[in-house]
């Protein structure tokens, strides 16, 4: 999961028309492994436990 800023700790909502949701979740669309690999890449380097 991707943020804008990686200090904001993610959020889970819920609303009865959608259901649960991370709040403020990027989303991108991929055409390629390649495009794949690089949004994973990041996710990965921005990911952070505890």
């Amino acid at each position: 999961m991707l943020s804008k800023d990686s200090k904001t700790r993610l959020e889970l909502k819920e609303r009865p028309d959608v259901g649960v949701y991370v709040k403020d979740l990027s989303s991108f669309v991929t055409k390629s492994v390649e495009e794949i690999q690089h949004v994973m890449s990041v996710g990965h380097a921005n990911r952070s436990v505890g």
